[in-house]
């Protein structure tokens, strides 16, 4: 019976703080792309974080390396300066707005990129997200000539993918245990 207790705790904890799957890219070179919506969380140093109270979600991309990825490159291991931008726009009425997704770091999905963010509309309505996955910034990676060699200069081309008639509500609504 106890066991059955701690088992339906966890699930209540579970669903308190779901992650929307939204979708998955593959890029080169061996790049896997998880693209995530979830409940909003207070992220520290809380001065330089949009406030928990001040948003709706809590938007991620985990960016890791994959099967494919050059070797040496660790699978599953966390791909580092990447520039990644989220546009959001409500497709009811148009409006929208944009942000970038910072390097962040909990214990479920390890670093990633992510922001809490205020929906241009209600929780019940529908978005399109626009993410926007480009190279690091120049000057801020140095290359080696054997990635240059086989790679170009660039650690990635910039990427765009987009996901249409998305439903936030579970996320927005759903809470994060403390």
């Amino acid at each position: 019976m106890k066991f059955l207790f701690v088992a339906f705790l966890a699930l209540i904890a579970q669903a308190a703080s779901t992650e929307t799957l939204l979708g998955t890219e593959t890029i080169s070179p061996g790049i896997s792309l998880t693209f995530e919506a979830a409940a909003r969380d207070t992220i520290y140093p809380a001065e330089q974080f949009l406030d928990e109270d001040q948003t709706d979600i809590h938007l991620e991309v985990l960016a890791s390396w994959n099967q494919n990825a050059p070797s040496g490159f660790p699978i599953g291991g966390h791909v580092a300066y990447l520039e990644v931008n989220v546009e959001v726009t409500n497709e009811q009425s148009g409006e929208y707005r944009s942000t970038r997704l910072t390097p962040h770091l909990n214990l479920s999905d390890g670093l990633h990129y992510a922001q809490n963010f205020k929906l241009p509309g209600d929780d019940d309505q529908t978005y399109r997200l626009i993410f926007s996955i480009n190279p690091p910034v120049i000057g801020s990676v140095g290359i080696h000539s054997d990635w240059l060699q086989s790679f170009g200069q660039k650690l990635l081309e910039s990427h765009t993918v987009v996901f249409q008639g998305v439903s936030l509500t579970e996320a927005a609504r759903s809470r994060r245990t403390k």
